[in-house]
């Protein structure tokens, strides 16, 4: 269990982390869009629906989602990546807690795309139903992790990594796992393994 300082449930090294290189990272991802990963989540969103991007970063996903018509809310916990989604993308971001989401059956679809992945285990358990209280019954729930059994921090920044089995002992018991597919990260000369998941709130 790592025990540096925590807010938003997220130790304060990775915030840090992101206070020191948001703009060389809103850059590098700005174009890194998950288009296999977009388009799972997508089909299976009301159309025209509304739609949390949890850590919304560079803001990249969420011009996507407003450019097909959909309703976005966008939330980080990061100051300086708000700063950059309105810089790149004239994103209004609503800084937040992802621990302190309380909206209730408000979203057709919550999009965290390597974003809850920065929460250690006991806080992402918190955060997960914190998601499911937030959608509507039969909204979609879209998350990508670093695939592998163990956790820490690598260059900065903790990681939460994950597999299906484990992901599935997180869920609160009204998200039921729907696809789980893994990829390659999208970014030039990243060699790492992503698993995408989707879920969907019955009940």
């Amino acid at each position: 269990m790592c025990n540096d300082r925590k807010r938003q449930g997220i130790t304060e090294t990775t915030l840090s982390w992101y206070k020191k290189n948001a703009p060389l990272y809103a850059e590098e991802t700005k174009n890194s869009l998950v288009y296999d990963a977009l388009g799972e989540f997508l089909s299976r969103v009301e159309e025209k629906g509304r739609i949390l991007d949890l850590g919304c970063g560079s803001g990249r996903d969420s011009f996507f989602f407003l450019q097909r018509g959909f309703s976005v809310d966008s939330l980080d916990g990061s100051e300086d990546m708000k700063r950059e989604a309105d810089r790149l993308f004239g994103i209004n971001v609503r800084i937040s807690d992802f621990l302190s989401l309380d909206e209730y059956e408000e979203y057709d679809g919550v999009w965290a795309q390597a974003s809850i992945l920065h929460l250690e285990e006991e806080n992402l358990r918190k955060a997960l139903f914190l998601i499911s209280r937030s959608l509507k019954n039969g909204g979609v729930f879209y998350s990508s992790f670093r695939k592998g059994d163990e956790d820490g921090y690598e260059g900065g920044r903790w990681y939460t990594n994950m597999t299906e089995p484990r992901f599935s002992s997180l869920l609160p018991s009204n998200l039921h796992i729907e696809k789980v597919w893994e990829g390659k990260d999208v970014r030039p000369g990243v060699n790492k393994t992503w698993l995408s998941i989707i879920s969907r709130k019955e009940g």
